[in-house]
């Protein structure tokens, strides 16, 4: 046999044993040769999910993670190159599942097959590098977490303490804890409250938990929530402590302020000049404070536990009361309303009731809280103030009759200079429009003069001079410029007006033509002078000619800006005048009118005849339904729910008052709640809705209307559709161009002046669209 034989024999012994080897053991055994396996054995298929021919097929650098893959590969083959025996790695793999896997190489030069190769052997560490990573995050999370996170032996010496504490606790990062207790970290009261409780007892069951505080090195104490661990050996001793604290300052502190506010919530109710009382969502009083139990005139807050809250509210007005409870559970407040409420032994008085819902943590309505306040000598203290107001009109018409005949001019100004009332005589003498009201500055449009025609500032006219100075100026002569150029010559006499605490509240000028005297004097003295006189005469005529026209010129551009704004005036005034007068049928007719009914009241009961008691009766319901139709009017002319809680609920009480009236099912649907919007547009989309709904009863035939309101960033949009007959639109708007009253005409025409818009969609058969849009407020 030759030595080559014998060499091959060989080489297939020593191949077998391998295998056998191979086959059987606990680690991953690979031969590569060129990159590429040329063997690999059974654990491999295990490890990497793949089968052998799989394995085969792929280069080794196909199961390296390709970020890495390059230059491990080129690592491995230098340090095998090197001449090292064998060289280690722990290399991440891509097993066919797509996870990775890591394993620990050992990597050695091998001679298979009588070729150069490497032999590779592994063992898999994956289990071990996700603990290592779990333990760097938890270090990590341990290092970072704004709680204080330390260890101490079971002598108290500090054998870690974590970033957040060491920041807290004034102790320096990277130092050295030698010398450290736990000890030291915490004030006298809870050092002792850790030394007597928390140790023993995390000793004794492991753990302890408690709000105790720490302090820094400047012995600044700061509260916390801490943990304190006991951690066991096999045998159950304790090796060692560990404690978590949490910083509860900010809860501390909301723990004081709240019960800060829980007292000035006591103190607020205590105080407070209103009754306020709590009831349940059936009207039972649940809570009353000091001053309800007095108004309604108990003994104690008991007395009135457990009552309804009807019970003291006159009977007539219960229905009222109960429609409203219904609608503060509807809109969550009503700001004011009035009733006339009942004490204990009878007693009636007004109260003005303002009432909101009370929610529960999750929102939903659990009781209604109210305030009353007795208003019944402020309603007397008004009536008083009426009369009084009567009186000083019937005192200022007479001054006004006076000043009016008197024949010098009179003018009367405010404290600031302002004119606010001038007889006929005055307006006659300066022979132009008076500045009602208007800065003072604004009294050089009178084109008052000296004598010699030179214009004198406002600032320093008699009128102006007597209110903000407090001058008396008696027989001063000046002159004012006519608008042909002659100069009438004035005697004023100027004087403060003064209230009843000495303080300048105006002042007052007569003013007496002198002119014609003045022109005498002057003929006389300048008779030699005339034709020179004559010459400047029409020299001053052509120059006062000029400025009259500039004046006129003026006056004219003003006057056009003013009539632009006239509109918008007009149609403010008209709103604040319904209002007004909706608040005076509210506070005087059917206040007078509800005193009537109780004075009918009284009499009825104090009626022995019948026949006096039926007529007394019948007066009695008449004056019932006289309030009942004046509130209704009120409501007609001037809603109070428009000012008092906004658009969409105004437009929602319209609807179902409109509803109730004319059997018409009506929907009003929002979205959000319409806060921020001027008052004239809010208005105008009222006023504008109404109409709407009056050209339904008119013309639509409708029996179903859909309202649709919703916010659009600066915008409000109201949808208004009904199922009526409707009508052709386009023929509509040739006709509703020529209309004049407050139609479809004037609700698009105040859209557009508002810088809204108008839309109208319509067919004979299939009901009509409208849509008003409108900006939230008016631009300048």
């Amino acid at each position: 046999m030759s030595v080559q034989d014998r060499n091959n024999k060989g080489f297939e012994a020593r191949e077998t044993k391998f295998r056998a080897l191979a086959e059987n053991s606990a680690m991953m055994i690979g031969i590569l040769r060129n990159r590429k396996f040329v063997y690999i054995n059974r654990y491999a298929e295990e490890v990497l999910g793949y089968s052998k021919e799989e394995i085969l097929k792929k280069g080794f650098n196909q199961l390296i993670n390709p970020k890495i893959r390059r230059k491990l590969i080129h690592s491995i083959e230098k340090d095998l190159r090197s001449g090292q025996r064998s060289v280690f790695y722990e290399i991440p793999v891509i097993a066919k599942s797509g996870a990775t896997k890591w394993l620990y190489f050992s990597f050695a030069p091998y001679t298979y097959q009588g070729e150069e190769a490497i032999i590779g052997t592994a063992i898999d560490i994956t289990d071990r590098k996700h603990a290592e990573t779990e333990r760097d995050h938890l270090c990590e999370m341990l290092a970072e977490t704004p709680d204080i996170v330390c260890r101490s032996d079971t002598d108290g010496n500090l054998l870690y303490l974590n970033t957040s504490g060491r920041k807290l606790l004034g102790v320096a990062n990277g130092g050295s804890l030698g010398g450290w207790k736990l000890l030291n970290f915490y004030p006298e009261w809870a050092a002792k409250i850790v030394t007597e409780q928390g140790i023993p007892t995390a000793f004794e069951k492991d753990s302890w938990r408690g709000e105790i505080a720490v302090v820094n090195q400047q012995r600044e104490e700061r509260p916390v929530s801490q943990i304190i661990l006991a951690h066991r050996n096999e045998h159950g001793n304790v090796e060692y402590y560990s404690t978590i604290a949490h910083d509860i300052s900010e809860r501390k502190e909301r723990e004081r302020a709240l019960k800060d506010s829980w007292e000035q919530y006591r103190t607020l109710v205590r105080t407070t000049p209103d009754a306020i009382t709590m009831t349940n969502l059936q009207g039972i009083i649940t809570f009353a404070s000091p001053k309800a139990v007095k108004l309604y005139g108990y003994k104690t807050h008991q007395e009135l536990l457990g009552r309804n809250a009807l019970e003291f509210i006159e009977p007539p007005e219960h229905a009222r009361a109960l429609k409203n409870m219904q609608r503060t559970l509807r809109e969550g407040e009503i700001k004011k309303t009035e009733y006339t409420m009942l004490q204990r032994d009878g007693t009636h008085f007004i109260g003005e009731v303002r009432v909101a819902l009370v929610r529960d943590a999750n929102g939903s309505p659990k009781g209604i809280i109210a305030t009353t306040r007795d208003i019944s000598e402020r309603i007397i203290a008004d009536r008083e103030r009426s009369l009084l107001m009567s009186q000083l009109q019937n005192e200022r018409a007479k001054l006004e009759t006076i000043i009016e005949c008197a024949p010098e001019g009179i003018v009367v100004c405010d404290e600031e200079a302002r004119i606010i009332m001038a007889n006929a005589v005055a307006e006659k003498l300066y022979y132009r429009p008076i500045p009602m009201r208007e800065n003072f500055e604004s009294h050089e449009r009178l084109s008052i003069c000296s004598n010699d025609g030179a214009p004198i500032p406002a600032r320093e006219l008699p009128l102006t001079r007597a209110a903000l100075d407090g001058e008396k100026i008696m027989d001063y002569e000046c002159s004012v410029l006519h608008p042909d150029g002659r100069l009438i010559y004035l005697l004023v006499n100027a004087v403060p007006i003064y209230d009843n605490d000495n303080n300048i509240s105006g002042a007052i000028g007569i003013f007496q033509d002198i002119t014609r005297h003045k022109e005498l004097l002057h003929d006389l003295m300048k008779t030699h002078d005339m034709l020179e006189e004559k010459v400047a005469e029409r020299t001053t005529e052509l120059r006062n000619a000029n400025k009259a026209l500039k004046q006129e010129m003026r006056e004219r551009r003003f006057y056009q800006n003013k009539l632009r704004a006239l509109t918008s005036q007009l149609i403010s005034s008209e709103e604040r005048e319904r209002r007004r007068i909706a608040t005076g049928l509210h506070d005087d007719i059917v206040q007078e009118l509800m005193i009537a009914r109780n004075r009918l009241t009284e009499m009825i009961g104090k009626q022995e005849s019948s026949a006096n008691r039926e007529d007394l009766e019948g007066i009695n319901e008449f004056v019932a339904n006289a309030i009942a139709k004046t509130r209704t009017l009120t409501f007609e002319i001037s809603p109070p729910v428009l000012y008092e809680l906004g658009l969409v609920p105004a437009i929602e009480w319209f609807a179902e008052e409109f509803q109730e009236k004319y059997d018409i099912k009506i929907i009003v649907k929002h979205t959000g709640e319409i806060y921020k919007i001027d008052e004239e547009i809010r208005n105008v989309m009222f006023q504008s809705v109404r109409e709407l709904f009056s050209n339904v009863i008119k013309h639509s035939a409708a029996h179903l209307v859909k309202i649709n309101i919703k916010e659009e960033t600066d915008k409000i949009s109201i949808e208004f559709m009904d199922n009526g007959k409707g009508f052709d639109s386009a023929e509509v708007f040739k006709s509703i161009d020529k209309l004049r009253g407050f139609g479809l005409f004037n609700v698009r025409e105040r859209l557009d002046f508002l810088g809204g818009k108008f839309f109208l969609e319509s067919k004979i058969g299939k009901g009509t669209k409208i849509i008003l849009r409108a900006p939230l407020s008016v631009k300048s």
